[in-house]
């Protein structure tokens, strides 16, 4: 970690920025825009983030190789003060422009687009524990506005996931021994689905107080009435993949989604052909699908399947055990594996061929952990599996094996693969000519192969 000298640390004093928001405290932007226009960031093996804490801003460093094991913890906004406070990283000067690419690089790195809301909407965000501070320093007060009121709620919703699926990173521990990290092997206790149970109906609570104060509030999801249903389905969905059914259909009751939504939702239940695939992106083309189908009983043929969760092993696993491990072809001894959360390209290796995204599933999941070159990439204490070629196609066996037909159309992988989109690779590759797919929006990684419908996306060769 290099440091600059004593005096140029009090120079900086001089010429760093205070850009105050309403709120008494500088947005994340503002706060990446000082720092990157100020410091020298070198990335080596670690890289940069800004957490939103009570006594202010922090700028931290997370490692690439391990996440969520933060380092070099510097206060950069002071809550108390209202200023920045100098940082022991190299100064630098550049000028606006390459300020904002830097700024703008960075946003995208952190996932800014859906992250946005997060650090807006709470009073506390980014860090292991943020839950549980916004909720011990709400429950002190009794005048919380409709904006505290709401991130008192995701707050309890978020807190509760670390007793059964560490979703959302930034897991925290406390006391409580049912706070440990779980392993997605581990069998998920009582004592944890009791206590996740709690928290999520405090969240419940907080949504339908909200509800009552102010119909007409709007949320990420769209109208308070819709996160409050939603918020239903969240603990419905993860309960399933504990492994507690039971407990996941009480989540089913009190759920009052508008008409409109439900509506729509039929619409797209509709449109999908019988026993087809729909793949859906977030919680409003996804809850209102499964509560209809789980307490309606409407049109359970369909196969509803959320891309995002496709990132959870438990989910996958959930899946597998369902369909018998009928639905794709990627095992349990592979995605278990801490080395299945993404893959990487060996970079400089020339003009490659195309190859068949069955042949490209089968060769990463049959790789052995030392991998397919002589680079040695370290992940979370297992070694980064790595592909050859970003060009693959698909083999379309629809009219029989003697008859398969290679598609011209290509699928453009980036320079790596994540957990998600590799499943969503398999499933379509392993359902081809077997059940019709469908997606709610445009899936970037197989774009070129969906033809686009009123209402929904067929993947179509």
């Amino acid at each position: 970690m290099r440091t600059i000298r004593n005096s140029v640390i009090l120079a900086l004093c001089f010429f760093l920025p205070t850009v105050i928001n309403a709120q008494n405290r500088p947005t994340l932007v503002e706060v990446a825009t000082t720092f990157y226009s100020n410091y020298l960031f070198v990335q080596d093996d670690t890289y940069c983030l800004f957490q939103k804490k009570k006594d202010g801003w922090y700028v931290v460093e997370d490692h690439y190789s391990n996440p969520g094991n933060y380092v070099n913890q510097q206060l950069f906004w002071s809550a108390i003060n209202k200023s920045y406070q100098p940082l022991s990283y190299p100064s630098a000067l550049f000028d606006s422009g390459k300020v904002k690419d830097m700024v703008a690089n960075y946003l995208i790195t952190i996932d800014w687009d859906a992250d946005r809301y997060n650090f807006e909407r709470n009073r506390y965000y980014g860090y292991p524990g943020w839950d549980w501070d916004v909720i011990n320093d709400s429950i002190k007060k009794n005048d919380l506005n409709d904006t505290l009121l709401e991130s008192l709620g995701r707050a309890y919703s978020n807190y509760a996931s670390g007793f059964l699926i560490e979703q959302y990173g930034n897991h925290f521990e406390n006391n409580d021994p049912d706070r440990k990290t779980l392993s997605d092997t581990e069998t998920v206790s009582q004592s944890r689905i009791n206590k996740f149970i709690f928290y999520e109906n405090k969240s419940i609570e907080m949504y339908k107080e909200l509800l009552k104060r102010n119909p007409n509030y709007d949320t990420k999801v769209g109208n308070i009435a819709i996160k409050y249903s939603n918020e239903h389905l969240y603990p419905y969905s993860d309960l399933l993949m504990a492994g507690d059914s039971a407990d996941s259909k009480i989540f089913l009751e009190g759920v009052d989604y508008p008409d409109s939504l439900l509506a729509l939702s039929k619409t797209l239940l509709d449109v999908t052909p019988l026993n087809a695939i729909l793949i859906t992106a977030g919680d409003n083309d996804t809850y209102p699908l499964w509560y209809l189908q789980e307490k309606k009983n409407y049109r359970k043929d369909v196969l509803v399947i959320n891309i995002s969760l496709l990132g959870l092993r438990r989910y996958i696993n959930m899946l597998d055990k369902e369909f018998k491990g009928t639905l794709f072809t990627t095992k349990s001894n592979v995605y278990f594996k801490n080395n299945f959360d993404y893959y990487v390209q060996i970079p400089d290796t020339g003009d490659v061929p195309r190859m068949s995204v069955g042949k490209f599933i089968d060769t990463l999941n049959n790789m052995p952990d030392n991998g397919n070159d002589n680079s040695i990439y370290m992940y979370k204490g297992e070694r980064l599996k790595r592909f050859v070629t970003k060009q693959l196609f698909f083999n379309n066996e629809q009219h029989g094996p003697d008859q398969s037909v290679v598609s011209q159309k290509t699928v453009v992988l980036k320079d790596y693969i994540v957990m998600n989109k590799f499943m969503l690779l398999d499933i379509i590759n392993h359902n081809l000519g077997k059940r019709p797919i469908f997606f709610t929006y445009k899936e970037d990684v197989v774009s070129d192969f969906l033809t686009e419908h009123d209402y929904v996306e067929e993947f179509d060769l």
